[in-house]
């Protein structure tokens, strides 16, 4: 529907300057919202470090692994900007990643946990150089088979992989991670243009999904733990007591 009214503004638009009408009649037409529905899989603290786990870091390509997931849930960066990093891109010195190439061609810099910069230094230094065919191809992450740059359709397989090793009983790949490091800083105070910067988000309100998920969150812990909601199931939990004794003591008559 968006589409047909755009085409139709672009066309009354252009009568409008060949002089067929006066002015043009589709201007004020708006185009319809688009609802954005909520991340499909987000993890918990617990699961994204048990994904992560999976890779063999005794191997070249489990150390690889190891390293991008390391990655995705450090920054939450896309799975294309990860495939187009060089190793220029990592700061080493001062825990920062250069993302140039992010969507819209829009790049920004991100800092990086100590954590993932070490594994990624271990891949750097102990993977990379036995996998890489070319010694001046700059890409980081390389594949076992061709040494040369990851294609996305190759890391979504990955990660796909790794999380079903993990059996957490949930779908996804590298999206996952990015919504579960939006999800749980926000659920941790981060600030919401914070998150849009680390993301990449050129507009907040895509940001502002993911406060949706953390109100989800937050009314499952208000309906565990406020005042009233405990109360209230103390009481059920003493008349399912007590409707339990009552039926002991008339099998007992």
């Amino acid at each position: 529907q968006a589409a047909h009214i755009s085409s139709l503004r672009v066309f009354f638009k252009w009568l409008a300057q060949k002089g067929q009408f006066a002015w043009n009649p589709a201007c004020e037409l708006e185009l319809p919202r688009v609802q954005r529905g909520l991340p499909a899989v987000v993890f918990t603290a617990q699961e994204a470090e048990l994904v992560i786990a999976q890779p063999d870091p005794k191997t070249l390509d489990g150390l690889r692994d190891r390293a991008m997931l390391e990655l995705l849930y450090a920054t939450g960066m896309r799975r294309l900007e990860l495939c187009l990093l060089n190793v220029y891109d990592i700061d080493r010195t001062r825990g920062l990643i250069h993302i140039r190439k992010g969507k819209g061609a829009k790049p920004r810099i991100v800092p990086l946990s100590e954590r993932a910069l070490r594994w990624i230094e271990r891949y750097l230094d102990e993977s990379r150089p036995k996998l890489l065919r070319d010694p001046t191809d700059e890409a980081i992450f390389v594949g076992v088979r061709t040494g040369k740059a990851l294609n996305p359709g190759h890391l979504t397989h990955l990660v796909t992989k790794h999380i079903r090793a993990a059996e957490l009983g949930k779908q996804g790949s590298c999206h996952a991670f990015r919504h579960t490091v939006a999800t749980l800083m926000l659920e941790n105070g981060a600030d919401l243009r914070h998150v849009q910067e680390l993301l990449g988000h050129a507009n907040v309100q895509t940001t502002q999904i993911y406060t949706q998920v953390s109100l989800r969150k937050l009314k499952e812990v208000y309906e565990r733990t406020h005042p009233s909601h405990v109360q209230a199931k103390e009481r059920e939990e003493r008349k399912a007591m007590k409707s339990k004794q009552d039926q002991a003591r008339r099998e007992v008559d």
